[in-house]
């Protein structure tokens, strides 16, 4: 415990600005991101600490809490034990803590997402055995307003060394599985997110865990803008724009 300690002053006193203000705060913890509620039985990628005042790493907890439970709402290898015991676990606190945030869609729901969408259903597929919820318009939006902007602020500083100081430096757009196909038809967006040159290894003692998170980024030789792309298990992905000033953002808007 002595040693961990040790490791964690160390760490902070290497890195005393909290990244998640501007900077305007001395870093007291080491906050993860991205959650490490996001990962299987905890078990996060390797070089994903990052400095942070104690209130800027309180306030994504019950926003992170959320997402556990969103990014593991697919098909992907839900017969895996530990995989089905976790999601019971947040699908219980979800009933506890935060009632109302998903609503299973009946029938008529679902499909009318389909012709609203112009998505096909599979083919020999009945409304009744495809599984589909609906997430809160609401709560949906400020939990990735906090966690995404965290995290996008994080990586930012870790590729780039550079702490984004304007409160307005983050600019993300997210698509659930269900709206994957948005993402894809917007062409232009499409192509430049997955073309973006560098891929990082997620990693933890060797064990690759890139299919429960993974991304891409870019970043101008400055280091004062960036992009992302984020996945989150096959689940939800997420496009972003990390700017140092305003100028910078009209730039990539135009």
């Amino acid at each position: 415990m002595g040693q961990a300690r040790q490791k964690v002053r160390q760490f902070l006193k290497d890195r005393p600005a909290c990244i998640f203000c501007g900077g305007s705060r001395i870093a007291t913890t080491i906050d993860h991101q991205p959650a490490r509620a996001l990962f299987d039985e905890r078990v996060w990628p390797d070089g994903y600490e990052f400095p942070a005042c104690e209130p800027c790493n309180q306030l994504s907890k019950t926003a992170e809490h959320k997402l556990a439970l969103l990014v593991r709402i697919n098909s992907e290898r839900e017969d895996d034990p530990i995989r089905r015991r976790e999601f019971l676990k947040y699908i219980s606190a979800m009933r506890n803590n935060f009632p109302g945030l998903l609503k299973p869609l009946t029938a008529n729901e679902k499909r009318r997402f389909l012709k609203n969408e112009g998505v096909l259903r599979p083919k020999g597929l009945a409304l009744t055995d495809m599984n589909a919820v609906g997430i809160q318009g609401d709560a949906a939006e400020n939990l990735f307003d906090v966690t995404i902007e965290k995290l996008l602020r994080a990586l930012h500083w870790k590729h780039t060394g550079n702490i984004v100081l304007w409160p307005e430096g983050v600019k993300a757009t997210w698509y659930t599985n269900a709206y994957a196909h948005v993402f894809q038809g917007a062409v232009e967006e499409h192509e430049f997110y997955t073309n973006l040159p560098a891929r990082p290894s997620i990693r933890r003692n060797g064990r690759d865990l890139s299919d429960q998170f993974s991304y891409r980024y870019g970043k101008n030789d400055a280091g004062d803008l960036s992009a992302f792309l984020l996945v989150f298990r096959q689940s939800i992905i997420v496009t972003g724009i990390v700017a140092q000033s305003d100028e910078l953002l009209a730039i990539v808007r135009n």
